[in-house]
């Protein structure tokens, strides 16, 4: 499939540029929709105010797009800041509620939704809870959809991998959240949004949930010492009483802008490592970039 014009939400966001950027590298023209300050593309993209909370704000962003990629994240994520109105049930399950009949209405043929790994509907995590139903939401609504669902996503500005290098530069020694035990596979973010692009193109992707990891499972402890390495730094890591984690999580979640809460405790030592059958099955050529080349690109 080739549309002849595809909304991207969040595309001031990490992943939603890099989709931008692939979009118009393959000759697509894009629509992005941004809430505050008008993001700067150049020429190819359309820049539409608009804010995927409200959805009276939404009619003229879908309005003549044949394709919606919906890659929303708040600033925040995974911590929620609920007296703010970020929270997952409000940005991620409420953006695709308000979109989807607007998106109905205009005639949309593909909704590729930026997802997530180990969703339940019943989960206790409210990520993974708000992700899961508004995956049922669009299942239920008709359109043809793609769900991409990718581990932890590194490359240039990622937050997460920046963030923990920080970490990493600053602290005495290596802290880890609990053990270290939990599974994570980074992925290039130049290659979700690849992969995303293909979705979009491929009759092959319709209705279905592809899971997207890089080339190496490891622990995060396993990812926190390959950062450390990439960056030189030689220090002991250090697991951290996960109950003192969360009892000052419950603490600081308070704050006006929380570093962390109990809920991101949690999110943080899930396993976030994905099967890339479905991925493989539907592109058998797909390339994968090494995970050090990934981080190299994150923390340079």
């Amino acid at each position: 499939m080739t549309a002849e014009r595809v909304l991207v939400t969040g595309a001031s966001g990490f992943v939603g540029s890099a989709v931008v950027r692939e979009l118009l590298g393959r000759g697509h023209r894009a629509r992005v929709l941004y809430h505050a300050r008008k993001p700067l593309f150049g020429e190819g993209v359309e820049a539409v105010q608009g804010d995927v909370t409200d959805a009276s704000t939404l009619a003229a962003a879908v309005e003549g797009c044949s394709a919606i990629v919906h890659a929303v994240q708040f600033p925040s994520s995974p911590v929620e800041q609920p007296r703010k109105g970020l929270t997952f049930e409000r940005v991620d399950l409420g953006g695709v509620r308000n979109l989807l009949p607007h998106a109905q209405r205009a005639g949309v043929t593909r909704f590729i939704y930026v997802s997530g790994l180990g969703l339940s509907e019943r989960s206790p995590l409210p990520s993974h809870r708000a992700k899961a139903l508004a995956e049922r939401a669009i299942r239920e609504s008709g359109l043809r959809f793609t769900f991409i669902k990718p581990s932890v996503v590194a490359g240039e500005g990622s937050r997460p991998v920046r963030t923990l290098a920080s970490l990493i530069r600053k602290a005495p020694v290596i802290p880890l959240i609990g053990d270290g035990s939990s599974k994570v596979q980074p992925v290039y973010v130049g290659d979700v949004a690849r992969l995303i692009v293909d979705a979009l193109e491929s009759p092959g992707a319709a209705d279905r949930a592809v899971e997207i990891g890089g080339p190496e499972v490891m622990t995060m402890k396993e990812l926190m010492l390959r950062i450390a390495a990439l960056m030189g730094v030689h220090k002991l890591a250090l697991p951290g009483p996960l109950p003192l984690i969360m009892l000052a999580a419950a603490l600081v979640q308070w704050l006006p802008n929380p570093p962390i809460s109990p809920d991101a405790v949690r999110f943080l030592t899930t396993d976030a490592d994905a099967d890339n059958a479905a991925l493989f099955e539907i592109f058998p050529s797909f390339r994968l970039m090494p995970v050090d080349e990934a981080l190299r690109r994150s923390i340079a």
